[in-house]
């Protein structure tokens, strides 16, 4: 049988349980189907609520998974969650991020679309969103294909 899992999405957090409920929100409301992707949570430590939080995502969500992992930077996390990892593409995402609903559909789309005229696609965007300093910022090396 083959893998349904088109996308793997990880997040790493530490002590992030002001931000959590709001970014799994905006995942698991995706227009992209929920059966073709998971997502991965590395938790670095945390000392507050985080852990009780994201477990009950998990009681009602089963493409959810977490993993533990004391003391790992960021980055770190990103490559432990990569290795669990059962999707061909992989998509980052912070744990105080709010992914629009369409967000998996147009990284698929776009990524299908690139690799018929590239050997090999990477990607790096984002739309920052902080209601404090600005309503949107966009980075400068941003391209539209």
């Amino acid at each position: 049988m083959d893998n349904p899992i088109v996308v793997s999405i990880i997040i790493t957090g530490l002590n992030v349980e002001k931000t959590i409920n709001r970014t799994l929100d905006s995942l698991v409301k995706q227009s992209f189907p929920q059966d073709m992707y998971e997502i991965i949570y590395v938790d670095a430590g945390s000392t507050d609520n985080t852990l009780r939080i994201i477990k009950s995502w998990v009681s009602s969500f089963n493409n959810i998974k977490v993993i533990v992992a004391k003391g790992v930077s960021p980055g770190e996390g990103r490559n432990i969650g990569a290795r669990y990892a059962r999707g061909k593409l992989l998509a980052f995402i912070d744990a105080d991020c709010i992914a629009k609903d369409d967000w998996l559909y147009k990284l698929v789309t776009t990524y299908e679309e690139l690799k018929k005229r590239y050997a090999k696609v990477g990607a790096v965007g984002a739309t920052l969103v902080d209601d404090k300093v600005s309503p949107k910022i966009k980075t400068p090396h941003q391209k539209k294909y």
